[in-house]
């Protein structure tokens, strides 16, 4: 949602890869626990505990170059496998 989008913002203001400065608005939004939309349901939630903002190499990187991909339940902390 909007609301979302706003808040997600509002925690990281950029990529959220550490060292990364691509700005939030040219990121996309990625869930953790990948979401899939099927008829049988989907995969991971679309909240907060599930996104992060991630640059199109980051993104990238994720889907394709196998990384797994963590947030610290307490810190946010973007942990990368």
């Amino acid at each position: 949602t909007v609301h979302q989008r706003r808040a997600l913002e509002a925690i990281y203001p950029t990529c959220a890869i550490p060292d990364c400065e691509v700005i939030f608005d040219h990121c996309n939004v990625h869930h953790i626990d990948y979401w899939a939309k099927s008829d049988s349901g989907g995969g991971g939630s679309t909240d907060l505990n599930n996104m992060v903002p991630l640059c199109s190499r980051h993104h990238h990187a994720a889907h394709e170059g196998g990384w797994k991909l963590q947030l610290d339940p307490e810190t946010r902390e973007l942990i990368i496998r």
